[in-house]
Parts: C-alpha cells; structure tokens; sequence
C-alpha cells in the first residue's frame, strides 16, 4: 500500500507536466496564422505582448484568440490592455 501511495506522490506530478493547458484567457492563448495557399480575410487577434489587438490575413489557422472585427477583440480583451 505504502508503495502504491508513493509511486502516485512521484508520478502524478510528472503527468501534469507533460500535458500543458491552455491558458483559460483566449486572448493569451497561441495564434495560428495559418498555411494553406489562399489570399486570406482580415482578422484580429489579441497580441499579448503589444497589449493592442492586431491585424493579420488568416489563412485556414484555428485558434480562440482570432476575432472576425477589431471591435470583437477589444471587447473580448480590452481587460488587458494598458490605458495609461
């Protein structure tokens, strides 16, 4: 029994390790631009370290933090940003 207790106090930390989350906040998560051959639409996404929402041409990428209208990402995000 010892033994079984103690292998889950060694092992149980490790496997959390292995498998990273994503950040509950969307707009910290990673961006995907995308690599499929087409001209692409103008989205936004939140950059983190501009703390502004930006400007890209998607081109197939998935990813929460990508939002149709600069105006959908400012209300998604706008928690973060600097306005001093």
């Amino acid at each position: 029994m010892q033994y079984k207790l103690f292998l889950l106090l060694i092992v149980a930390p490790l496997l959390c390790n292995t498998f990273p989350t994503q950040p509950d906040d969307i707009c910290l998560r990673q961006k995907d631009f995308g690599s499929c051959h087409v001209t692409g639409t103008t989205k936004y996404y939140y950059d983190h370290r501009q703390k502004r929402c930006v400007s890209y041409r998607d081109r197939c990428g998935k990813s929460d933090n990508s939002f149709n209208t600069y105006d959908e990402c400012y209300e998604q995000c706008s928690h973060l940003m600097h306005t001093h």
